[in-house]
């Protein structure tokens, strides 16, 4: 056999077995119709000289590439790296493999990484949007050739798309009533963009608990950033003042509230004794911290599981219909708020 090891094809074991090619299939594959003697012949023999399956060529007659998509922000945060995680363990169950890459939150790096995976011929698309990105129109290229595409966490505020999320509204009324029963009537609400629907969403909740306990809102005391470190520095330092303190900071994310964290120390002030401090995501750090950071922990594996099967679900049944699944959250108090 000319052929070099671990390049022969089906048609070379044929041959070298006197069997026809599509029985050499069939063997390899197990199937029944063909002897047990003959299976495991051909099988040997595959293995003896390193055969392996042809998948390119294989999906392409499939019209699959057996590959799906992931755009996310950033992979440095510990939810994000969660539900990618999540995403590649149940793909992988399923024999899909995955590329992923990140926007860094930029709306024009985002239309180019779905332009790429375009280019890929991925079977499906799963995203996680940019703090830049406000509607669906990065991904006109799938929605307009029915490329199934999903969602996840920061998702477009349109019902006819299919989303994976977490009850942001919720947990952010929630976090903001616990606040007032503790007595906090001056709360201060640090919150990403709100034209993104995520935090849309946890400005509306904060909002409705506001109203429902009789506490006014008050401009002076909410401020919108990129939430970052250094954006959460700069409107401590602002806030963390005598003239005006507020009783309680709540922030949505824990980068954010860790920036409260370390300005407060620096000036001396104790939390929670001189304002209460609150965040959300529940990175691994915040149950480290002294004190412990209260924070929403979401459900990153979960979210994965989901948004994955969604996907699964409209890849391998071609399915028309559209939801939206919600996902609970979990507040999770520890010693930063009284």
């Amino acid at each position: 056999m000319a052929k070099h090891k671990g390049h022969i094809t089906i048609h070379d074991i044929a041959n070298s077995l006197n069997v026809s090619a599509s029985t050499v299939s069939r063997a390899l594959k197990n199937d029944k119709r063909i002897s047990e003697t003959t299976r495991l012949k051909v099988k040997k023999f595959a293995q003896d000289h390193g055969y392996r399956p042809n998948i390119i060529a294989s999906n392409l007659r499939k019209q699959k590439t057996q590959t799906i998509g992931v755009i996310v922000p950033r992979i440095d945060r510990h939810f994000l790296s969660t539900i990618i995680s999540s995403i590649e363990h149940y793909a992988h169950q399923e024999g899909y493999s995955v590329l992923i890459t990140q926007s860094r939150e930029s709306f024009e790096a985002e239309g180019k990484a779905v332009q790429t995976m375009f280019n890929q011929r991925v079977d499906g698309l799963l995203v996680s949007t940019s703090l830049e990105t406000t509607d669906e129109h990065n991904f006109d290229s799938f929605i307009s050739n029915d490329i199934p595409l999903v969602f996840f966490d920061r998702v477009p505020d349109n019902d006819q798309l299919n989303r994976v999320v977490t009850n942001d509204r919720e947990s952010s009324y929630l976090v903001t009533r616990r606040l007032i029963a503790n007595g906090h009537r001056k709360i201060f609400f640090v919150n990403g963009p709100s034209d993104v629907l995520v935090f849309k969403n946890r400005l509306r909740g904060f909002k409705q608990a506001l109203l429902e306990q009789g506490v006014e809102w008050n401009d002076h005391l909410y401020r919108e950033c990129d939430l970052t470190r250094l954006s959460g520095r700069d409107i401590a330092e602002e806030i963390l003042t005598p003239e005006t303190m507020p009783n309680a900071v709540y922030c949505s994310n824990d980068t954010t509230a860790l920036s409260f964290l370390q300005v407060a120390q620096e000036r001396g002030l104790r939390v929670p004794e001189d304002f209460s401090l609150h965040g959300f995501s529940d990175e691994p750090f915040s149950a480290v911290l002294t004190p412990k950071l209260s924070s929403v922990r979401q459900p990153g594996e979960d979210m994965g599981r989901v948004a994955v099967e969604r996907l699964l679900e409209l890849i391998e049944n071609k399915e028309s219909r559209t939801e939206t699944v919600v996902i609970p959250s979990v507040i999770k108090s520890r010693e930063s708020d009284i």
